[in-house]
């Protein structure tokens, strides 16, 4: 009988695996779906181990039906201290029947914005640019904001040196505007608009260009456009004054 249940668990131990490897090889790229697969996975896992044990004590002649009648009485009892628990599942299955965030996308939460690396029963967590991570339960999100359902736009103020023509500082920006579509197609799927002068201020002039690119490619964005820009000025010999 001991010998069984070591069998049961070992068993348990091989499916819990398994499991997890053939769901980690099947990853999607849709969000909502790999959203519903990463849910999927942990729980058959947890199934698969919840399973062995069961089948292992029932081998070593305990009563695995007393023990779920015991459990399902401490749960009532434990239960009346472990709301916050309870509430973070009851959102969580909001937030994943409801479709409200999905795995990959941006979000800010209270104020820390990243992009959604895990959704569970209990918790989220959400990793920012700098590769910090945030987990946070599910009841405590009082203010969320799905940046992946709408088009963002990325400004760029561009400094222009009174010494410099403004003509030819706007035909530079112009310039190399049109070229990033075709540069960079998976971000800019239009041309970014240049807007004109922004401020005139007392060491330089402001220039204003915005371009509308999906919330995760936003500063990326900002950062090309400025490299083009350096670019086409340094061949129209126009300088760049310190801010």
């Amino acid at each position: 009988e001991v010998g069984a249940a070591v069998l049961s668990l070992v068993i348990a131990f091989a499916v819990a695996n398994i499991i997890r490897f053939v769901f980690e090889s099947f990853k999607c790229k849709n969000r909502r779906l790999e959203t519903i697969r990463q849910l999927l996975e942990k729980f058959l896992y947890y199934v698969a181990y919840i399973g062995g044990a069961v089948v292992a004590l029932g081998f070593l002649g305990v009563d695995t039906n007393a023990i779920f009648v015991s459990v399902g009485v401490v749960a009532l009892v434990v239960g009346f201290g472990a709301q916050s628990l309870i509430e973070d599942v009851i959102t969580g299955l909001f937030i994943i029947l409801e479709g409200e965030i999905a795995v990959g996308d941006i979000i800010t939460v209270d104020g820390f914005r990243g992009e959604v690396k895990t959704i569970g029963l209990r918790t989220i967590s959400i990793i920012d640019l700098g590769g910090n991570i945030r987990i946070i339960n599910n009841s405590e999100i009082s203010s969320l904001v799905n940046l992946s359902d709408v088009t963002s736009v990325a400004v760029v103020n561009v400094p222009v040196s009174y010494e410099d023509s403004l003509v030819d500082a706007e035909n530079a920006v112009r310039e190399a505007l049109s070229e990033l579509p075709s540069e960079y197609p998976d971000i800019f799927k239009d041309i970014p608009v240049y807007k004109g002068v922004d401020k005139l201020l007392e060491e330089y002039i402001e220039l204003m260009v915005v371009a509308n690119v999906s919330e995760e490619n936003i500063y990326n964005a900002r950062r090309l456009i400025q490299r083009e820009i350096k670019i086409s000025f340094e061949k129209a010999k126009l300088s760049v004054p310190k801010k």
